[in-house]
């Protein structure tokens, strides 16, 4: 995912509207993109997007089609145990409205977490 510039513009321009995605914003530091949030949206990326846009915050986003609400809840929820405590983002991903799905990472966390103590710490741990 290459970043584009947070505007309207920008927005409009690499992200179609009325899809399910997953995004991450941040900024651009000597050439290096660092996300300091991300998100999904289940109906349309587009507009979520564009709120963020315009309240300034971030200067740079990527964006990514999901191939359904499942895809995007779980691309979501990947970023949450790999990077999750070196954003803003506080809280794990809610699941999508009138679905029963679970972070399928939330179960391998807790596979490592076993692995990791009956190995008296030989393994580290993800978020």
């Amino acid at each position: 995912m290459s970043p584009h510039t947070l505007t309207p513009q920008g927005v409009r321009q690499h992200v179609q509207p009325g899809i399910a995605g997953f995004y991450r914003l941040g900024t651009i530091v000597n050439g290096e993109f660092f996300t300091y949030y991300f998100g999904r949206s289940d109906e349309d990326l587009r507009q979520r997007l564009l709120r963020h846009a315009s309240n300034g915050f971030y200067t740079h986003f990527t964006a990514r089609e999901a191939e359904d609400v499942q895809d995007a809840f779980e691309m979501e929820c990947l970023d949450w145990h790999l990077q999750g405590d070196q954003t803003t983002n506080k809280v794990h991903p809610a699941q999508p409205k009138g679905s029963d799905l679970e972070c399928p990472y939330c179960s391998y966390n807790e596979q490592i977490t076993e692995i990791n103590t009956a190995n008296n710490g030989i393994y580290t741990n993800v978020r």
